[in-house]
């Protein structure tokens, strides 16, 4: 089961519908993926709740379409080297490198290139 692609349409869904907060399950890798998202202003908070969620709240009023793609997948991963991530204009790309989640505007400042996870691309 592919864990990324749950909570990017758990998310997705959630924005289209109008509802907020959400409850995922907890995991590290989520939460980085989630800071990325709240730092890039896509979600609004988010926190752990004691029976082992995470409750995540979304701009109800400025409600934007995440026009996210699934780049690397379970059955098939994609890698991209230092020298080939771009940043996008609007929008992020978010790598999983050897130096834990990054956004490609990080990763080609440190010159350090990883597995494409997703992108949002407005």
């Amino acid at each position: 089961m592919d864990k990324v692609a749950n909570l990017l349409i758990t998310i997705k869904n959630a924005y289209r519908s109008n509802k907020t907060p959400i409850f995922v399950k907890s995991s590290k890798f989520k939460l980085e993926i989630l800071k990325i998202l709240k730092k890039y202003k896509y979600i609004v908070d988010f926190k752990i709740i004691e029976d082992g969620n995470i409750e995540i709240n979304l701009d109800t009023e400025n409600m934007i379409d995440m026009p996210v793609k699934r780049d690397s997948k379970p059955g098939r991963r994609l890698y991209i080297k230092s020298k080939d991530v771009f940043s996008p204009r609007k929008g992020i790309i978010i790598l999983s490198t050897s130096k834990g989640l990054k956004e490609s505007r990080e990763a080609r400042k440190e010159k350090i290139g990883g597995e494409k996870l997703f992108s949002i691309i407005e």
